[in-house]
């Protein structure tokens, strides 16, 4: 505890304040009250009001740590719909003929309308040799660097899609040998990523970022830790989780960001009304304390005055002889 809140030092210097402001007993008494109530609803505030920061810390990062493992549920409901989506194509008899025989006008047709109804950015085949067929003339996915994690079994991840993340979903094609993977892909820029924090319960930043790419305040963040950051909207509170990547050489990021300002200020009002408390306690106190000093100063005061007035009275002189007679 501070030294200047050690109870015999406050006590002291409230006697000493209280000794240099009044003058009478009932209003030493009075003032002493007051003052050592005000004080000691002075720390109650401090100590109740870093309970309060304490709390809502606490809070905002069980809400932070929740909205993480809500955020992973979604990234992995929409692959598995992606992937339901390319596995009724990948098996589709029509489909497989064009592959197998190289029809690219069936192939493209049928890719653009499977990105249409599954409402993702880009649908691709990714064939062994890691050539891509892709859906239209935009930006394509780099299959050579998808080929290694593909072979090795894996089939959800982030890839790059003109340079910007986004969520993958791989199907194999058989025929009924291996022969390539159907890809779905849905970017995860600024407008997709604020789709899903709409479905967050509080209010965060969401972003989806490659290792290399994070800012030097986040970087140090350990994956799966919340750290508190300054940032330029105040301080924040941080979480940097890892993703798995559908590429080689990549190391995709979720970053999760909360306001640790606007969580602290949804608990204004308590302390609004902590403080409010305070100073009716503290008027109430003064009052009870005045009826209370008057009650105590007034016998004292008339007790002073009487052997102020028996100090005061005459010297009588009684002799008395040797005889017994009193003169």
């Amino acid at each position: 505890m501070d030294r200047a809140l050690q109870p015999h030092r406050l006590v002291r210097r409230c006697m000493a304040f209280v000794g240099r402001r009044a003058r009478t007993l009932g209003s030493r008494i009075a003032l002493l009250y007051v003052v050592l109530l005000a004080s000691v609803m002075a720390v109650t505030i401090v100590v109740a009001g870093s309970g309060i920061s304490l709390f809502a810390r606490d809070n905002a990062e069980r809400d932070l740590a929740a909205n993480a493992r809500v955020f992973d549920q979604i990234i992995a409901t929409r692959q598995r719909q992606m992937a339901d989506a390319g596995e009724v194509v990948a098996h589709d008899f029509g489909f497989r003929e064009a592959f197998a025989t190289g029809d690219a006008p069936t192939l493209a047709s049928a890719l653009q309308s499977l990105r249409d109804r599954a409402r993702v950015s880009e649908a691709a085949i990714v064939q062994l040799d890691g050539s891509v067929i892709a859906s239209g003339q935009g930006s394509t996915i780099d299959g050579a660097a998808m080929i290694g994690r593909l072979e090795g079994g894996q089939n959800r991840g982030v890839v790059s899609l003109g340079g910007t993340e986004a969520l993958a979903a791989a199907v194999p094609i058989e025929m009924p040998d291996l022969a390539g993977w159907l890809v779905l892909v849905n970017t995860l820029g600024p407008e997709d990523m604020g789709q899903l924090v709409r479905l967050s319960a509080v209010p965060v930043e969401a972003k989806v970022v490659d290792r290399s790419k994070l800012s030097p305040r986040l970087a140090p963040v350990p994956l799966g830790e919340i750290a508190e950051v300054d940032g330029s909207k105040g301080e924040r509170l941080v979480r940097v989780s890892a993703i798995a990547s559908l590429q080689d050489g990549r190391e995709p990021r979720l970053v999760l960001a909360h306001s640790l300002d606007a969580a602290l200020a949804q608990y204004n009002g308590l302390r609004i009304v902590l403080l409010l408390i305070s100073v009716i306690g503290v008027i109430v106190g003064g009052w009870a304390a005045i009826r209370l000093s008057r009650g105590i100063a007034r016998p004292l005061q008339s007790l002073a005055e009487a052997a102020r007035d028996g100090g005061a009275m005459p010297a009588v002189l009684i002799e008395i002889d040797c005889d017994g007679h009193r003169g």
